[in-house]
């Protein structure tokens, strides 16, 4: 807590505590008065230098914000004329580095402009202190806000305050009565609807909305919410030019640059610049100024801060040279993912919805998931890879909270590639499905992966615009997918997945050994097409070139031989049987004779 607000919190105390105090003490006795001017005088700030306009990338965040805030103030009168009343918070909300404090203070300095005389206050919530000092301290603030109307009031990272506590007095969380505190107070500002010109507004941000109490979010008190999430391309790269230093060796392709951040926060790109202008000062380079070498070596420093909130790093997988055959697969995926994410605005010219997602199905070892990572490296967007089964949880709500939060995070991200595993785990027919197909779960963990599915469809739906969201699922048992999941609008391009063909083979094997060391001898296209080979996965085939390397270094040669592939299809059995094989391509007909393949 800072001095001046501790300062005001004792003298309450020591004047009788809490509102009996304040009660009892009028302003000419000089009680709790001179406890709120402290108060006003610890968080009480200098209207901010920032405006609106400094803000890059959120041009629907800073209109919503200046409707909500600037408008009311500096119009305050007429509110009050017309019996209006204007919004009395706003809650910003947003994932870290995303610039939610900058657009507070922004706004904050905006109205400035507009309004002569704006109080401006700004205190981090935490510093409020916990419990009731800071339900005191809550009550400080705002009065003394109230006293110098009109004024604007910035409570930062308002979810550290009220987020959830276990420590329970009175058979009440300290996070609850906080809440239900901070919704008196609000419900007490002054109103235009009750004739008040000098109004008050509480900006609060918070890292999620949901981490704020329900009660605080309705008409009245937080209405407005307003979310942050991380620039575009465009405002990526006016971010770097603004912050690379004004010295620099040549020109720097800051577009090039920004398309190679893609979900980057703010705060990433201005650690980008920050950190290229440290490595212009290692090489001696300063004369120079900054220069392209220097952004680019910054690019592998810099660790984006969604890598540290649950984002997998990008796939280092190369989409020619890592994956092979499956081309009918890899033209369908290029045209309903790579496409949008490469250029989003032809779509949106044509006024053609961008897809929603596609469901990669087929037998085990296909290469179902290593193409979607290599679609998501392709596309150099952000990638988030969940396995089924990990989104589950025993305790009532969580595992739909984790599907929130994690598109939650996705949107703030975009462009982002979702890479579903095992998706039959997570998304099984609810009840046993009208086919009569049965997950065999007990009662309780189908109510439970029933609620998933639920709360699954309902982001699949986008009630919440999912932006450019993609949805990549993988399965080998497509017939256990609830089918609300791939109707159309949906997960609705179902694409097949093959065993490989001969000449499907060829292609893994070179991609397999493009690291390997190979005698002059090996061949292939020989070894692909080997009849013993007939039936093989890739992994099967990977299994292949691992085992003729295991023989290569017992025999202790330097590069791997014909003999060693040829001695390794002995030994290495298909992981598919020929009755399974036939089984996924049965299904993947009565898909097709359904209508459902894309």
């Amino acid at each position: 807590m800072n001095d001046g607000l501790r300062g005001a919190y004792a003298a309450q105390t020591r004047g009788g505590g809490g509102g009996g105090a304040r009660r009892r003490a009028s302003p000419r006795a000089g009680g709790a008065a001179p406890a709120a001017a402290g108060a006003a005088e610890a968080a009480r700030a200098p209207a901010p230098a920032e405006r609106l306009e400094d803000v890059l990338g959120a041009e629907a965040a800073v209109a919503a914000m200046r409707e909500a805030v600037v408008e009311p103030l500096a119009h305050a009168r007429s509110y009050a004329e017309l019996g209006v009343d204007g919004p009395r918070g706003v809650l910003v909300h947003g994932p870290p580095g995303c610039g939610k404090t900058f657009l507070g203070r922004s706004v904050a300095g905006s109205a400035a402009a507009d309004v002569p005389g704006l109080a401006y206050f700004e205190v981090a919530a935490p510093d409020l202190g916990s419990g009731p000092e800071a339900e005191q301290q809550l009550a400080l603030l705002l009065e003394s806000a109230r006293s110098a109307a009109p004024a604007l009031v910035l409570l930062d990272d308002l979810d550290a305050l009220l987020g959830t506590g276990s420590d329970k007095k009175g058979g009440e969380t300290h996070a609850r009565r906080l809440s239900s505190r901070l919704c008196g107070l609000l419900d007490a500002l002054p109103s235009t609807k009750n004739g008040d010109a000098a109004v008050v507004v509480v900006v609060a941000t918070s890292r999620e909305a949901d981490a704020v109490d329900a009660r605080l979010r309705r008409f009245g008190r937080f209405e407005r919410e307003v979310g942050v999430g991380a620039p575009d391309k465009e405002a990526r790269a006016a971010l770097l030019e603004r912050h690379l230093p004004a010295r620099r060796s040549g020109a720097i392709d800051v577009d090039g640059i920004a398309q190679k951040c893609p979900g980057w926060a703010g705060a990433d790109i201005i650690q980008l610049a920050n950190a290229a202008g440290a490595g212009c000062v290692r090489r001696g380079g300063v004369v120079d100024g900054v220069s392209q070498a220097d952004v680019e070596a910054a690019l592998s420093s810099v660790a984006p801060s969604f890598m540290r909130s649950g984002f997998a790093k990008r796939p280092e997988v190369d989409w020619n040279l890592d994956v092979g055959g499956i081309n009918d697969v890899r033209e369908a995926l290029r045209a309903s993912i790579l496409a949008p994410i490469r250029d989003p605005k032809r779509f949106e010219a044509l006024g053609v919805p961008l897809p929603s997602g596609v469901l990669l199905y087929g037998p085990p070892g296909c290469g179902k998931t290593l193409v979607a990572r290599a679609v998501a490296a392709a596309a150099a967007a952000n990638f988030i890879s969940v396995k089924g089964p990990e989104l589950l949880d025993k305790y009532v709500g969580e595992s739909e909270r984790a599907v929130r939060s994690l598109f939650a995070r996705a949107r703030a991200s975009a462009p982002c590639i979702i890479l579903f595993d095992e998706i039959d785990a997570l998304a099984p027919r609810r009840g046993g499905g009208p086919l009569g197909v049965s997950s065999g779960t007990s009662s309780e963990a189908s109510g439970v992966t029933d609620r998933v599915v639920n709360q699954l469809l309902t982001e699949l739906d986008g009630l919440e615009s999912r932006g450019r969201v993609y949805v990549v699922a993988a399965t080998n048992r497509p017939e256990l997918v609830d089918p609300a999941v791939l109707r159309p609008g949906r997960v609705d391009k179902l694409l097949y997945v093959p065993l490989p063909s001969p000449d499907d083979r060829v292609a893994i094997l070179k991609a397999a050994t493009r690291r390997a060391t190979l005698s002059e001898d090996v061949d292939l296209d020989i070894i692909g097409r080997d009849a013993r080979a007939e039936g093989f996965s890739g992994a099967d085939l990977a299994a292949v070139v691992r085992d003729a390397g295991l023989a290569a270094l017992d025999a202790g040669a330097a590069a791997l031989t014909q003999a060693n592939f040829v001695g390794a299809l002995g030994r290495v059995a298909p992981s598919v049987s020929r009755a399974d094989a036939e089984a996924y391509a049965a299904a993947d007909e009565r898909l097709r004779t359904r209508g459902r393949r894309s």
